[in-house]
Order: structure tokens, then C-alpha cells, then sequence
């Protein structure tokens, strides 16, 4: 590899450095070092795109693809300073997931959003979750919300975190492409109340109506969605300007909640854009 860049080897399990990148699979880990992973070429991709920064870099020579190879080259390219590390296959292994990684794991800084008021001022379309605990839910559900063209995704209380493995996973990297808002529930309502937002929420309730019938042509809407095991909080449910549920025509009373975002949201979709024909 022709780089100036000082590259670290590694061929133990014990060693300090693997041990800490490993150590960012656990929430807690992530937010005491203001830290998070990733693997998977095209969500290292989307990371890099996105100005995520690179804070150190693992890779294996052994398992390198060529998209790989072109992707580390990119990035060891760059003008900026971080520390590279070159793993034996068991160590790498080790650090990731998924066997078809592309032989590249990247560390990078989070993002913190602060610019709220950007987003709230426009015609905006957005997405709520409220207790989506289960990573791989949350990450389809915000490629779903990246596919149906959401201005941004508000994370409300008792949702996991997005720099978990498997939400970058199961996104395909959207997590960094679209503005993602942490706040808790009555923060959220606050804000919602400031700018004049009507939200939506979808719940299975007596006098929700089919989510196909209402009408999504709004100034600023937000679809407001709950974990599969106990829904919407109380408190949502109160002060959600109209309650929609998706009719079930089996024996199931509901759908996977990413499913149902994904019905909801892509209907959301369809109106808006017959409104701008």
C-alpha cells in the first residue's frame, strides 16, 4: 500500500486498541468516548459523505475487496489526522459482524444536531418514534423514512441509539444521511406546538381512522409511531392532532412496526407528491 501514513500492525486479542473498538459495541462505551463504528463499505460510504470524521481506521489485507481497497486508499488519502491499524484476520474477525465486511471497520465522531430551527421553519415532512428499543427495527424504519423522502426523524424517549451496529446495519447508512433529532417526548411537543406542526399518530384505537383516509396534505406534518409491544405513550396519544391505524383484514391485530412505518409513510408520500402535480 503506497501511503506515507503510519500504519499500526496488530495479531493480538489482547491488544489495547482492538480491545477499546470493540469496547464501542456497548451504548455506554460510545457515549463516554464519544466514539462509534462501522462496517460495511457502503455505510462507511455514506458516513464519509455525509462529513462524518474519521477518528481510526482497521483494516485486513487478507480480507480486503477491491471496492475496499479503493475505499481505505481514499481515506488514508485524506488530509486529516487519525491512526490506522492493519489487523490479522482473527483480530478483525473478532471486531466485526458480518463475514462480507469488505475487510474495512472505520471509527468516527458522532454528530450533533443543534440546528432544529432550520428544518422546523419549512413545509416540512417528518417522522416521531417513541420506545423503538429493538436496533433492527429502528434502522428499517429509517431507511424507510430515507426512501419516502422525510425532511428528518425525531428519536423520542425510550428509543435506542442510532450508532448502534445493527441501526447503521439495517439503514444502509441512512442514519447519516438524514437529520436525526434526540429529544424526550414533552421536548418534543414543545417544540411541535412552536412551530405550528400537526402531527398524526398512529395508534389502534376505537376512533382511529384508516391511515389511507386522512389527508397528509399539510404545512408541516409529523407521523408519530410507538414500539410494537405497548404503542404510543399516553401522553402522545393526547396531544396527537388525529389518531390512524392501518385496518387488518386477518388475524393479527398489527403489523412489524417497521412494516407499518413503511405503509404509513410511503401513503404520506403519494398525497404530497399529487399535491405538488
Amino acid at each position: 500500500m503506497d501511503n506515507k501514513r503510519k500504519i499500526i500492525k496488530i495479531s493480538s486479542l489482547q491488544n489495547v486498541k482492538l480491545k477499546s473498538a470493540l469496547k464501542l459495541k456497548d451504548k455506554k462505551h460510545r457515549k463516554e468516548k464519544g466514539l462509534f463504528g462501522v462496517e460495511g463499505l457502503k455505510e462507511i460510504q455514506c458516513a464519509l459523505d455525509n462529513k462524518y470524521k474519521v477518528s481510526e481506521v482497521f483494516f485486513c489485507s487478507d480480507l480486503l475487496s477491491h471496492e475496499g481497497s479503493r475505499l481505505l486508499e481514499d481515506i488514508l488519502g485524506q488530509d486529516k489526522e487519525f491512526a490506522c491499524h492493519e489487523l490479522d484476520r482473527k483480530c478483525f474477525v473478532k471486531l466485526v459482524m458480518r463475514e462480507q465486511s469488505g475487510g474495512l471497520y472505520i471509527v468516527f465522531l458522532p454528530k450533533e444536531r443543534k440546528d432544529l430551527d432550520l428544518y422546523l421553519r419549512k413545509e416540512s415532512f417528518f417522522l416521531a418514534l417513541e420506545g423503538i428499543e429493538k436496533p433492527g427495527n429502528l434502522g428499517a424504519i429509517i431507511r424507510s423514512a430515507d426512501g419516502a423522502g422525510v425532511d428528518g426523524v425525531f428519536l423520542l424517549s425510550g428509543c435506542t441509539d442510532i450508532y448502534q451496529a445493527q441501526v447503521i446495519r439495517n439503514s444502509l447508512g441512512s442514519v447519516f444521511s438524514l437529520p436525526i433529532f434526540s429529544m424526550e417526548t414533552k421536548n418534543f411537543f414543545k417544540n411541535v406546538n412552536r412551530y405550528h406542526l400537526t402531527t398524526v399518530a398512529a395508534a389502534l384505537k376505537q376512533d382511529s381512522i384508516s391511515y389511507s383516509s386522512y389527508n397528509y396534505r399539510k404545512k408541516g406534518i409529523v407521523v408519530l409511531l410507538g414500539s410494537e409491544a405497548f404503542g404510543l405513550s399516553s401522553y402522545c396519544l393526547e396531544n396527537s392532532d388525529a389518531l390512524i391505524k392501518i385496518p387488518m383484514n386477518g388475524v393479527n391485530d398489527s403489523l412489524n412496526v417497521s412494516v407499518a412505518a413503511a405503509v404509513i409513510l410511503y401513503e404520506a408520500r403519494r398525497q404530497l407528491d399529487e399535491k405538488t402535480l
